[in-house]
């Protein structure tokens, strides 16, 4: 159900634009992201009746949420065939996709602060340990951050020329450059993944709280973590053929993309097994796409796609270390 839903909304896009990803494509970028969740939703709510969110058996309050996601992708699936038949609702698909992004996040806070953790944890939505989050979420940080720094200091990026690219003052001092970064560097992987939770929870919800968990009864806890991460790399090779992370090398980025969702599919299950929160892997999955992005678009920029440190050949070897190591914790066995 993931990969025809995927593979049909990739097609659409790409027939729409050309087979590129321009901004215009933004509404379907997000759908796709929204879709393994729906299918796990689907499956758990209606067809697995031993489930513990079967529709005919599950009473409490917060299957709502539930069903208020179903209805969030069926408006994004509808704005992103508006936004391909013409380009004047593109706009207007962009406006609704935030406000429905934004109203899906305001609904699980209210669940959460009238219904209580245990509620949550029932429905499989548990909110997890603050800890993890600090544990996982500053490793991330850490890891693109170092990166970043590499590629700068061994030719393989252009340092950023942050004062140029913000259009500051030219009387501007080193400090007032420095506090902006540090800002916007809180904006970007602290306040944003938490504004995306939505979207982010599309994938983790059916990549690690639906079949990471389905797989583990089958073939053990790392070996599910490593076939979630194979199908998850997979499933993203439409877009990495129409140029998302690696332009200009589709085929090497469809098997660098796939190595890279293995490796970060260890450490997110690991997240995952330990917490037994799916907003703790949302929200660290936020923080993994915006970190890139961030120290990318405002430290260094590699010169090279493929071959430089964060989601190029040499980082994927960096988190393929990371996975390898925490492959060693006890969590696994």
């Amino acid at each position: 159900m993931t990969f025809l839903l995927s593979y049909s909304l990739n097609l659409g896009t790409g027939l729409a634009f050309g087979f590129r990803l321009p901004a215009d494509a933004r509404t379907s970028m997000i759908t796709m992201m929204l879709v393994p969740a729906f299918s796990a939703i689907v499956l758990k709510m209606f067809v697995e009746k031993e489930s513990e969110i079967y529709f005919r058996t599950f009473r409490e309050k917060t299957r709502l949420f539930f069903y208020f996601f179903l209805l969030y992708f069926a408006i994004l699936l509808t704005l992103s065939v508006a936004s391909w038949i013409s380009p004047k609702y593109v706009e207007l698909a962009d406006t609704i996709t935030f406000a429905m992004t934004s109203l899906a996040l305001i609904f699980l806070l209210i669940l959460r602060f009238m219904l209580g953790q245990d509620a949550l944890r029932r429905a499989g939505l548990s909110f997890g340990s603050p800890k993890h989050y600090l544990l996982f979420g500053s490793l991330f940080v850490a890891l693109y951050g170092g990166m970043a720094w590499l590629n700068c200091n061994l030719g393989l990026g252009k340092p950023v020329r942050l004062g140029e690219l913000l259009d500051f003052p030219p009387e501007t001092g080193t400090s007032g450059i420095v506090s902006a970064l540090i800002l916007m560097g809180i904006q970007a992987v602290i306040v944003s993944p938490f504004l995306t939770l939505p979207i982010t929870f599309g994938e983790e919800y059916g990549w690690r709280a639906y079949l990471q968990k389905e797989l583990m009864g089958l073939v053990g806890k790392a070996k599910a973590a490593l076939l979630v991460g194979l199908i998850w790399g997979v499933w993203h090779a439409p877009l990495v053929a129409m140029g998302h992370n690696y332009p200009g090398y589709p085929a090497e980025g469809i098997l660098l993309m796939t190595a890279y969702a293995v490796t970060l599919s260890v450490i997110l299950g690991l997240a995952f097994i330990k917490s037994g929160s799916v907003w703790l892997v949302s929200y660290i999955h936020g923080i993994n796409n915006q970190s890139a992005s961030f120290f990318n678009a405002l430290y260094c920029t590699p010169t090279h796609p493929i071959l430089s440190f964060g989601v190029g050949l040499y980082g994927v070897a960096v988190f393929a270390a990371v996975a390898a190591l925490s492959l060693m914790s006890k969590a696994w066995r």
